[in-house]
């Protein structure tokens, strides 16, 4: 679905990110983790044609991603980003239907609506439907934009999320992260930016783990969350244990 090959992302004179490359598989999750500053919001915001590398490549569709138009995009990924304030005052379902907007011209069909009021079932805001957007705690804002996002990617996408579930309170983060994990079954892509390791290994198939702009290591949960690895990056001393298959990591 995507190949990344060899990019590197400058600001200034300052490097960003380095000699980073991966591919991105039908219907998997991976989840980028790391410390602040290891360039993760960036390399997303890179995955999603938002930013451009200062070198290398990436390979949407067997083509490069930037040749895409706005329109093919909108229809075939789907981002969430950590900056989703909206300035006017939308309803909630209003909100969620501008997932919909690439599908449809001046009015949305029945199958769009159904589709909005299905996602919005899924994260448990349908009771807020009518209510402005504005009016909402951050974590049920938060909510509505992953629906927003479910809606635009309703047939099987690329989607992209930078840390989605960072207002949320346990019970819905891990009710998130299995909502993503089930979009598998239609071919999605998950791509996904998450500060917790144990979350990170328990939902992903793959791990991305970066530092100082560089792939650390790659692969699933048990050969990229290493505990040696992890303590030098993290500068704490970590323990990663493995329960009955189930990774849990945590400070010794």
């Amino acid at each position: 679905m995507m190949e990344v090959e060899d990019i590197e992302f400058k600001r200034g004179r300052k490097t960003i990110l380095k000699e980073v490359s991966f591919s991105v598989k039908h219907g998997e999750m991976i989840a980028i983790v790391g410390p602040n500053g290891a360039g993760k919001s960036t390399l997303l915001k890179i995955l999603s044609g938002a930013l451009k590398p200062t070198s290398g490549a990436i390979k949407f569709h067997d083509e490069d991603l930037h040749k895409w138009s706005p329109a093919y995009l909108s229809k075939n990924r789907a981002v969430l980003s950590q900056n989703y304030q909206l300035s006017m005052d939308f309803t909630v379902e209003e909100v969620v239907l501008m997932g919909r907007y690439p599908f449809f011209e001046k009015i949305p069909s029945s199958d769009d609506l159904a589709i909005v009021n299905e996602v919005m079932s899924q994260v448990q805001i349908g009771r807020y439907r009518t209510k402005s957007i504005n009016e909402l705690s951050g974590g049920e804002q938060q909510r509505v934009h992953l629906a927003r996002v479910l809606a635009q990617s309703y047939h099987g996408r690329l989607v992209f999320l930078d840390e989605p579930i960072s207002s949320l309170d346990l019970k819905f983060q891990h009710e998130t992260l299995k909502i993503l994990n089930k979009k598998k079954k239609d071919n999605s892509s998950i791509i996904v930016v998450l500060h917790d390791l144990n979350l990170a290994a328990k939902y992903a198939d793959r791990i991305l783990l970066l530092s100082a702009g560089g792939i650390e290591s790659i692969g699933e949960p048990g050969e990229a969350l290493k505990q040696e690895v992890l303590s030098v990056i993290y500068d704490i001393p970590l323990r990663v244990q493995d329960n009955q298959g189930e990774l849990i990591i945590y400070a010794s």
